[in-house]
């Protein structure tokens, strides 16, 4: 759900900045918000064949999700490099999730690491996110897990709900359970499902609800497996 409404804002950040000198892109825009993709579509190709950076932004996510169009991961990862000349930092992490899953391009953590550093602390909490799970487990860099916890907490009070469940496991981990309640609920406020199953084991009677917790974690390896998506958007 964040990560949608983050997105959305791109694109009124873009129609905004763009519409005296971009008809077509202006056009899409309307369209897109009409949820008439398939005309959106037309608009923002012209305008981004013109050069419209925002509107190469906006067609990466298109084909991404199929909006307007099939599935795409080739065409998305053309109009994200496209993009990337920009460094605007939603466009650089979303390169990097096509290199985390090989989208569109040979999958390479290394790659999609590379993308996420140089997206982290521009206000895209899903990036910094990332980096602070690379340096929590050393997944790229040399594991540093104060500075990693420091990264995930960042992101989790900028409402990220996959940060915001870490967090929770964390105070799991010290035995503070109002403290896990906490996040989890911040996180279950947002219909991150995984934050609900948490809550409803820590909400067992008190003498049982970390055999609950553990299993419910025994079999969805959510804080350790870079397969996980971050969000139900990705």
């Amino acid at each position: 759900m964040y990560f949608r409404i983050l997105v959305f804002i791109l694109f009124i950040i873009s129609a905004s900045a763009h519409a005296v000198e971009d008809s077509d892109f202006t056009a899409g825009y309307a369209a897109y918000e009409k949820e008439n993709y398939e005309a959106a579509l037309v608009y923002f190709v012209k305008s981004a064949e013109s050069g419209n950076v925002s509107a190469q932004n906006n067609l990466g996510w298109m084909y991404l999700h199929g909006l307007g169009t099939d599935i795409d991961y080739d065409m998305s990862f053309y109009w994200y490099q496209k993009a990337s000349v920009s460094n605007e930092p939603l466009v650089l992490y979303m390169l990097g999730q096509a290199y985390l899953y090989g989208h569109g391009t040979t999958k390479s953590k290394e790659t999609a690491f590379k993308f996420y550093h140089q997206a982290h602390g521009q206000g895209i909490p899903e990036a910094d996110l990332r980096v602070g799970m690379d340096y929590y487990f050393g997944i790229v860099s040399k594991q540093n897990l104060e500075k990693g916890r420091m990264l995930i907490l960042q992101s989790a009070e900028a409402n990220q709900p996959y940060a915001q469940c870490f967090m929770g496991i964390l105070a799991l981990e010290n035995n503070d359970r109002d403290k896990a309640l906490s996040w989890f609920r911040r996180a279950e406020a947002q219909d991150y499902q995984f934050a609900s199953a948490l809550i409803s084991a820590l909400e067992l009677e008190e003498d049982s609800y970390l055999e609950a917790t553990k299993k419910i974690l025994s079999g969805a390896s959510a804080f350790t497996s870079l397969e996980i998506t971050v969000t139900e958007s990705e």
